[in-house]
């Protein structure tokens, strides 16, 4: 068992101060943890109540379906240990999870080739919102993705194997109006149907064109009043009828 450690808030501090010899430290230590005391002077971290072993995905050859299982293996972690999504969903926890059980996943998964990029989605970039941090963050879009499709059936991944798949659809987690389960779920099942029917490819401007037509339909309506197959329905003939 490893104990799960979390950054502490004067370390986050001291890490966001200088993050470009940071990122500079990364690049030199692509395996090892260690050098992050002598960056930050002591051990930046402290130990929390958590402990068990978690180990990464690293899938070369099929990374799509590597972060599908390793999203899977996080949300079912999180359940088993009951952790909520308000210690989740905290920058000490995300960032520190990574230094206890991902560093060389997120070093392969980054690729270190940019450092807004990199720096972006280890800890919160202090310009973006809340949400958009979450969004952005290595560990917890995978969780979140999972957390915003499973679905309360025999095949409760049904749903999430599919945005997996199709990453356009992972966009959705940055989207306050595919909150609610209605929105979201229906969003999700009109593309499946219309990837059926048409087999065509999900891209990111088909999306962004169904999501800015959809955000205004639930920005009008409570769709949480409607039925779940008549949002469906409405989305499949904008869709059929719009995208070409």
């Amino acid at each position: 068992m490893t104990n799960l450690r979390i950054f502490t808030d004067n370390s986050l501090d001291f890490v966001h101060k200088n993050s470009t010899p940071f990122y500079e430290e990364m690049k030199l230590h692509l395996k090892d943890t260690d050098w992050i005391k002598k960056f930050c002077k002591k051990d930046p971290t402290v130990p929390t109540k958590y402990s068990f072993d978690f180990e990464f995905e690293i899938n070369e050859l099929d990374p799509k379906q590597g972060d599908y299982n390793n999203a899977i293996a996080l949300y079912e972690l999180f359940e088993k240990e009951n952790i909520g999504d308000a210690v989740i969903y905290s920058e000490k926890f995300l960032a520190g999870f990574v230094f206890s059980f991902g560093y060389e996943y997120f070093i392969w998964s980054m690729s270190l080739k940019k450092e807004s990029r990199v720096f972006g989605t280890l800890f919160f970039d202090p310009t973006d919102g809340h949400r958009q941090a979450i969004a952005r963050n290595v560990i917890s879009r995978l969780y979140r993705t999972v957390r915003l499709t499973v679905i309360d059936k025999e095949d409760k991944y049904e749903l999430t194997r599919f945005v997996f798949m199709n990453p356009a659809l992972r966009r959705m987690i940055y989207y306050p109006n595919l909150d609610s389960s209605v929105a979201r779920f229906a969003f999700i099942k009109a593309f499946m149907i219309w990837k059926e029917e048409t087999g065509r490819e999900i891209t990111v401007s088909i999306f962004n064109k169904v999501r800015l037509h959809y955000s205004f339909f639930c920005n009008t309506n409570l769709v949480d009043n409607f039925k779940e197959e008549e949002v469906v329905s409405y989305l499949l003939k904008y869709m059929h009828k719009n995208i070409f």
